[in-house]
């Protein structure tokens, strides 16, 4: 055997957080130009950054880090037998997080890897070229400059600048499509974000394709992409995939993780490739699942005989040769994983698999590992200090068979460990910190979070574990160690909530993020999502008590209303106008319960007729608790000049809801100028609030943006 080329993986001194990647290709000259911004962090002082990159020229280079300049790059050094390029910087990179601009070229190539052309033939006899990608094991360097190691994880933002007559395909929905200022035969077709995941895992197609449609009984778009002309040779893999979703999310418990699914018909493609030492674990691993999923759609194909023929005497007979090998081979240089793609890594892995299955069978899903770790939280993010401090931590475990018991309690001394639980069927779902009890947080993985959303919905889930769940979520997503969209999604979960101090919170906290972006342009798709999720409670409380109700369906229904009218619900607005018309004119006093929302609403949607009003309801009060109730919606109003009606009522000046890093200089100068002893600590804590939300708002503003258009584009069904 040859010796083994040394080879480095990439340091690990800066990685990737998000991909926000645009390509333009040419389907004419066979090039494509990229526009690269990836959110990194920097986790060690460095001076350059080490990347993948092959047959890719860079033409602009630089790092912003957050809040701070931009850094030009000085040098690329490529070193093409590794498949790298070194961005060399003028001045050290600090640690913490920032933004990687890369502006390149590459060639659509003809070697079936990287971002390529396919040759297709029109109906018309044409002969014409697609632009595709092949990106497993190591090419997604040949389309632009990453990480591209499957351990290396993040999320992506595809973008196709492509001619307006043909198709655009990512690994995401289209979530928008607009004219390209430079050319009018040209459109950009931009996709959602995708999930976090690895480089090779990335893919888009650009051609002409016909294709046919259905849903998995999940509620999955499944589409067939075909040469233009033959869509009807697409249904019968339209039907099998169909079937398939379902049972892949039974078998697995683990629904397919996107909102739709494309399968696509290429002419020149290079497919089923993986990575590294475990490969043969992975690409066994599917050989052998495909066949139980065919054995599942079609038991009457008796495919289990065909795999005995195909796969397993087919890998006996390699394997009995001298020049055989074990599965799992140990791999240095990425070159070296073409080697160990045979029949041994497929055949003989699935076999293996299959006779392991046989002696196992499936109970084995009855018991559920679970990897804890431990690290110290902050409100600025993920602890970036030398020393993490550990803690001896009482950690209680409850499934949806008991949800008012421990299933497991144990004591966490140690930064990781493994915890076995036994006999927990697939659908079950299970929730760290019961009741809400254990000083901590906590970030579940996406599968064990999706699988708590039932608990949510049917309410099995206790409510102080409801209550928990959603805020541990929330404080996640604003120090940004999850996406805040993950929080919108369990958020909307909470359809069937009957319990006033869960809503109270999630109301705290939603509005928290509607003041966050209320200076964005898409503010009014945030108070959308406050209408959806607040508008089924607000239906089944009604304006009116109901026999039988308690204090605290009375704060439930004054909160709903509220919110509901805030947000400008229709049906909730007119309601309010007219009672607080009835109100005012003493036909109808307002109940105290509903005093509060109903100012809220006529305020926050009147005019300066309305503000007068309530000021002299304000003057004519003769309980100090109206006169607090009525000052405390005040600042409502949004006009400018109102607002500097209502500033002769404030008393103070609440700071939080800011979001702009030049607010906390001035706050911060006012002080220093106007000293107040007794508020320091009170204001350091404002001045820092005022950083942590510019720095939520410019991480996940975008991300939250696009959420919200996917909303509108497909409503969610409860």
């Amino acid at each position: 055997m040859p010796e083994k080329r040394p080879f480095e993986r990439l340091p690990a001194d800066v990685c990737p957080i998000n991909y926000s990647l645009c390509l333009k290709p040419d389907l004419l000259d066979f090039t494509f130009e990229g526009k690269l911004e990836a959110s990194a962090q920097v986790r060690q002082a460095t001076n350059q950054i080490v990347m993948n990159c092959a047959d890719i020229d860079i033409i602009t280079a630089s790092y912003v880090p957050e809040g701070d300049e931009e850094i030009h790059a000085t040098g690329f050094n490529y070193q093409n037998e590794d498949e790298k390029v070194t961005l060399s910087f003028p001045s050290t990179l600090q640690p913490g997080t920032g933004t990687l601009k890369i502006d390149f070229v590459g060639e659509l190539n003809d070697k079936m890897k990287g971002f390529y052309r396919s040759k297709y033939t029109t109906p018309s006899g044409e002969v014409r070229y697609a632009a595709v990608t092949q990106f497993e094991a190591t090419d997604a360097r040949r389309a632009f400059p990453c990480w591209d190691e499957p351990a290396i994880k993040a999320t992506f933002d595809i973008s196709l600048v492509v001619p307006k007559d043909r198709v655009a395909l990512s690994n995401m929905n289209v979530i928008d499509r607009k004219p390209y200022p430079d050319d009018e035969n040209v459109v950009e077709v931009k996709f959602a974000r995708t999930p976090v995941m690895s480089t090779y895992l990335v893919a888009f197609v650009v051609g002409e394709y016909d294709f046919v449609e259905t849903r998995s009984k999940d509620g999955v778009c499944v589409r067939v992409y075909t040469p233009v002309g033959k869509a009807e040779q697409g249904k019968f893999a339209l039907e099998v995939a169909a079937k398939t979703l379902p049972f892949y999310k039974d078998y697995f418990n683990v629904p397919y993780p996107l909102p739709k699914i494309d399968l696509i018909a290429i002419a020149d493609f290079a497919a089923g490739k993986e990575w590294w030492t475990h490969l043969w674990l992975n690409e066994g691993f599917a050989s052998w699942i495909e066949y139980l999923c065919v054995d599942h759609c079609f038991p009457e194909y008796d495919i289990w005989t065909q795999f005995v023929s195909a796969d397993y005497t087919r890998a006996q007979e390699l394997d009995a040769l001298d020049n055989s090998h074990p599965i799992e081979v140990s791999v240095g240089h990425p070159s070296e994983v073409d080697e160990i793609f045979d029949a041994i890594s497929y055949s003989k892995g699935a076999s293996v698999i299959r006779m392991l299955h046989d002696y196992i069978g499936d109970k084995i899903e009855d018991d559920r590992l679970l990897r804890l770790s431990q690290r110290k939280f902050c409100a600025s993010g993920p602890y970036v200090g030398e020393d993490c401090p550990q803690w001896m931590v009482p950690i209680t475990i409850s499934t949806s068979e008991d949800s008012s018991r421990a299933k497991m309690k144990i004591l966490m001394d140690k930064p990781e460990m493994n915890v076995v639980l036994k006999d927990v069927k697939p659908d079950q779902w299970v929730k760290l910190n019961l009741g809400t009890v254990g000083f901590y947080r906590t970030q579940y993985s996406s599968a064990m979070l999706e699988s708590l959303l039932p608990g949510i919905r049917d309410l099995s889930l206790p409510p102080v574990d409801r209550l928990g769940l959603q805020n541990d979520l929330f404080s996640l997503a604003r120090a940004g160690i999850i996406s805040t969209v993950e929080v919108l999604k369990v958020m909307e979960a909470f359809v069937n909530e009957p319990n006033y101090t869960v809503w109270s919170d999630l109301s705290c906290n939603l509005g928290i993020l509607s003041t966050l972006l209320s200076h964005t342009d898409f503010y009014e798709e945030i108070q959308e999502f406050v209408k959806d999720v607040f508008s089924p409670i607000g239906e089944r409380l009604g304006w009116d008590p109901k026999p039988g109700e308690g204090h605290l369906d009375a704060l439930l229904r004054g909160l709903v209303l509220g919110k509901l009218g805030k947000a400008g619900h229709k049906a909730t607005l007119e309601e309010a106008r007219r009672r607080f018309k009835d109100h005012v004119e003493g036909k109808q006093i307002l109940s105290a319960d509903l005093r509060s929302p109903v100012y809220l609403t006529v305020l926050k949607h009147g005019d300066g007729t309305t503000l007068d009003i309530m000021l002299k309801l304000h003057k004519q009060a003769d309980m100090q608790e109206e006169k607090n109730r009525i000052e405390r919606v005040l600042g409502a109003t949004l006009s400018p000049e109102l607002i500097q009606k209502v500033l002769t009522f404030a008393l103070s000046l609440s700071v939080e809801g800011f979001a702009v890093d030049k607010m906390a200089g001035e706050v911060k100068a006012f002080f220093e100028s106007h000293p107040a002893p007794s508020a320091e600590r009170t204001i350091q804590q404002c001045c820092e609030n005022i950083l942590l939300n510019a720095a939520w708002l410019k991480r996940d503003a975008e991300s939250i943006h696009q959420y919200l258009l996917q909303r509108k584009a497909s409503p969610p069904t409860a």
